[in-house]
């Protein structure tokens, strides 16, 4: 007898402490939905991200190919050229929309046709392309560097450069512009690490771009082995940027999505 309550007040034990409580139910619960709401902004961002990538790599393609069609022919580009090109990287792409977000693709046009971008009305300009844009609708009649970059700060509204990556995403530098003859026709985009728009140490760059084909490519990328000093200007300041670009150490790199990416040797 004595051995059967035992085996009873056991048995009674088990089905007391089976399975999970209400309170436990509602913890675990809670914790579930603490998890989604912090994954669901995460993914979304990752892919928004991976969706501007694509469409600003689609678009930097569309540009270049325009661009060569202009240098070639001299045949001043036109929306019904990008079209045409937009069609033909499409069905290289599988028919796929060239916009991950369906955006469509537009040409606008500077002064000079070599001051051409591609706009995406999903996504817009990048901060590079916002800066090219408006720069080839200016006419540079006797106005300084400074002036120059005052008013671009005014029209797009802000009050310190655009913020890009270094390559190894470590480091934040400002995208901005100055030419090497206060001309502009010399007009070249760079990122240094002075973010504020009129002070401190304007005229120093860890990354230059050749806008105007000095050693290479119109519109290639540059990454300097260290900050240098851009204060050039007057006679044989075309020649002192010409061999900053060939310095030793110097790499070839892209601006993707606000981030510079090194380019495969």
């Amino acid at each position: 007898m004595e051995n059967h309550a035992v085996a009873r007040r056991f048995a009674s034990r088990q089905a007391g402490t089976a399975g999970f409580t209400l309170a436990e139910l509602l913890v675990v619960v809670a914790i579930v939905l603490v998890l989604v709401a912090i994954a669901v902004p995460v993914f979304t961002g990752a892919t928004q991200s991976a969706e501007e990538a694509a469409c600003a790599a689609n678009r930097r393609s569309l540009k270049v190919m325009v661009a060569d069609n202009y240098l070639l022919t001299d045949e001043t580009p036109t929306q019904s050229m990008l079209d045409g090109y937009v069609a033909q990287l499409k069905e290289g792409n599988g028919n796929h929309d060239l916009c991950p977000a369906g955006g469509s693709y537009s040409l606008a046009l500077g002064k000079e046709p070599g001051n051409m971008v591609v706009k995406c009305s999903k996504h817009g300009l990048s901060s590079e392309d916002a800066m090219v844009n408006w720069l080839g609708g200016q006419t540079w009649t006797g106005k300084t560097d400074d002036e120059y970059r005052q008013n671009y700060a005014k029209a797009a509204g802000i009050t310190e450069w655009p913020s890009v990556q270094a390559t190894d995403g470590k480091k934040t530098y400002y995208l901005q512009f100055k030419s090497y003859d206060n001309s502009s026709a010399h007009v070249f985009l760079y990122a240094g690490p002075e973010k504020r728009i009129s002070e401190g140490d304007r005229w120093k760059a860890k990354y230059i771009c050749d806008n105007n084909g000095l050693v290479g490519e119109k519109g290639q990328w540059y990454e300097l082995p260290a900050e240098e000093s851009i204060a050039m200007s007057g006679n044989g300041a075309e020649n002192a940027l010409r061999n900053l670009l060939q310095k030793e150490g110097v790499k070839k790199v892209n601006l993707e999505n606000e981030k510079f990416v090194a380019v495969s040797q």
